[in-house]
């Protein structure tokens, strides 16, 4: 562009006049343009089309930029507005990225073995699609297969493309981006007191509202979070130029699970420090730590649990709906009652004094309030076994990287391991499998954890030379 202005100082006045009136008719034809698109849809349409296609650019030759991209898109399926074109977008944008992985896996020498991971993965894929087929409810279950579809091409596209550190730190930086999104929203919007739905109500007799930042509810506000700590932990930990982008993301990411005050997420968070412990130092950091959380923890945390041995508390309702379930399952045990179709099962079950969702009449509840209770009764025995070996396999693998004597290996490995656990933990209580956001990220850490085996080393993001501090929240070698 510059040298071609160059050379027209010396070009005939025809040309210097052609070449100007080219360039003032795209302007005005870009202008004309933006208005269309202002005036009809919205004034960040043409933008956001245009850093699209620049982003696509790019991921063709960096595909780790795309799939930290998606990262970063998926939870403003809940705190952005206009979720259905940005799920729809991330469909379409998956898509993209399984493509261009499988066309630059063509070009690798051919590996070992297909994971066992992999294997699990294509199983829980045919269970749901036998789910689907026997769904009672097709609209429920075409969205809840999308929203799976949508997250095993992201796991596809990071196991078989993430095979450097540096491709490692992309992703993790999108997770942390994300923390950093949701956890500051979540943050202020307690801090002002807005974005809240429901709550609990103290031994004193104070309403304590709970923040949900844009998500259906406010556990799957904290089992999202919950998931992305231990991400952003590890990348604290080995990425150096990052650190402190990292650690506000911690710090944001823990706030606002502590106001979405999710049970199953305070929970999960509190066993993460645990995981990447190692070595001597647990016996005398553990009691330590649970000293000061005694301590140190808010009133309100304490009220929170407390609600828990009240009299038709939460803790009843669940274990009605957890034995509801089983119920469900013993009428349809091979491969349940379909994808999607809980509520619609749970509300036509004839089980005595079975549970409706507070301040309605007969709304069933949306889900059985554990994956695996709600596993079970919507594709069977045979999909809850799929689901164990699946969580089983993924831990082993994590587990085994925790293990390994070089510290980047053992920090991944440990933080991987950490969000898994954080993740079945909260699921214990809840199901976040199949929410957008939650899902995708999922999703692509079972991938990062597939893919994790072989990622070679390599200069431009290597971990410090410097072994962890004495005290540091981080696995020694050996």
């Amino acid at each position: 562009m510059r040298a071609a202005l160059a050379n027209m100082g010396g070009a005939p006045p025809v040309r210097r006049a052609a070449f100007g009136a080219a360039w003032a008719g795209a302007a005005v034809l870009f202008g004309f343009v933006y208005a269309y698109m202002a005036f009809n849809f919205s004034p960040l349409v043409l933008p956001v089309l245009a850093v699209g296609v620049g982003l696509a650019i790019v991921t063709v030759t960096r595909p780790e930029v795309g799939i930290a991209a998606a990262l970063v898109l998926s939870p403003l399926q809940s705190i952005g507005g206009g979720g259905g074109v940005v799920k729809l977008f991330l469909l379409a944008w998956s898509v993209f990225l399984f493509t261009l992985a499988l066309l630059n896996s063509r070009h690798r020498p051919a590996g070992k073995r297909m994971p066992f991971l992999v294997t699990a993965v294509l199983l829980y894929l045919a269970m749901a699609v036998v789910a689907f087929a026997l769904a009672s409810d097709p609209t429920e279950a075409r969205r809840l297969l999308r929203t799976l579809v949508t997250g095993l091409l992201l796991f596809g596209t990071t196991a078989v493309t993430v095979r450097t550190r540096s491709q490692v730190g992309w992703i993790l930086g999108g997770a942390t981006i994300a923390a950093l999104l949701v956890g500051g929203l979540a943050t202020t919007d307690y801090l002002r007191g807005t974005g809240s739905t429901g709550g609990f109500l103290t031994d004193s007799g104070e309403v304590v509202s709970r923040v949900t930042a844009g998500f259906a509810h406010p556990n799957q506000l904290g089992g999202f979070l919950v998931l992305l700590v231990p991400m952003s932990l590890a990348g604290m930990v080995l990425y150096r130029k990052m650190r402190w982008v990292h650690a506000a993301a911690v710090a944001l990411a823990i706030g606002g699970i502590y106001a979405s005050f999710s049970r199953g997420a305070l929970i999960g968070l509190a066993l993460v420090p645990f995981v990447f412990l190692r070595g001597r130092r647990t016996l005398v950091i553990v009691p330590v730590l649970a000293l000061l959380v005694s301590v140190a923890a808010p009133n309100l945390l304490a009220e929170r649990f407390a609600t828990l041995t009240t009299s038709g508390g939460e803790a009843s309702s669940r274990l009605d709906i957890w034995h509801s379930a089983v119920s469900i399952w013993q009428t349809h045990p091979i491969a349940g009652v379909g994808l999607g179709s809980f509520p619609q099962a749970y509300a036509s079950a004839r089980i005595p004094g079975k549970a409706f969702l507070p301040q309605t009449i007969f709304e069933p509840p949306p889900h059985a309030h554990n994956l695996f209770f709600h596993t079970l009764a919507e594709e069977g025995l045979v999909g809850l076994l799929v689901l164990i070996g699946l969580l089983v396999l993924a831990g082993r693998t994590a587990w085994r990287m925790r293990r390994r004597n070089d510290r980047w290996s053992s920090v991944m490995g440990a933080g991987m391991l950490a969000a898994l656990v954080a993740f079945v933990v909260h699921n214990f209580f809840d199901v976040t499998l199949f929410d957008g956001s939650t899902a995708f990220y999922f999703w692509t850490l079972l991938g990062l954890i597939c893919a994790l085996p072989r990622v070679e080393g390599d200069p431009e993001n290597a971990p410090e030379p410097d072994a962890a501090p004495s005290g540091e929240l981080v696995p020694a070698p050996g």
